[in-house]
């Protein structure tokens, strides 16, 4: 897998995200690859309880987004970042 794809939801270590606190300002998660949503997104916002890092979601406009329980009340959670799409491409 090269790394300008690399899925951290499926193959990535949250330990090594946690290690990033206090080093970094914030991180960004996005749930989208390329053009389209990663199917399943919801699993993969499921690990964000015990963030120890602030983040905020990388969302895709136009893309399908349901924020599941709880993300709002996170205190880890700043938002969202929302990734504009070319309409040419």
């Amino acid at each position: 897998m090269s790394p300008d794809c690399f899925d951290w939801s499926a193959h990535g270590d949250p330990a090594g995200l946690d290690r990033l606190a206090g080093t970094v300002d914030e991180v960004v998660l996005q749930i989208y690859q390329g053009r389209h949503v990663i199917p399943g997104y919801a699993g993969y916002l499921s690990r964000l309880g015990a963030m120890k890092v602030p983040f905020r979601i990388g969302l895709l406009q136009g893309g399908e987004w349901r924020a599941p329980p709880g993300l709002e009340t996170n205190p880890k959670f700043r938002g969202y970042v929302v990734f504009l799409r070319n309409a040419a491409g």
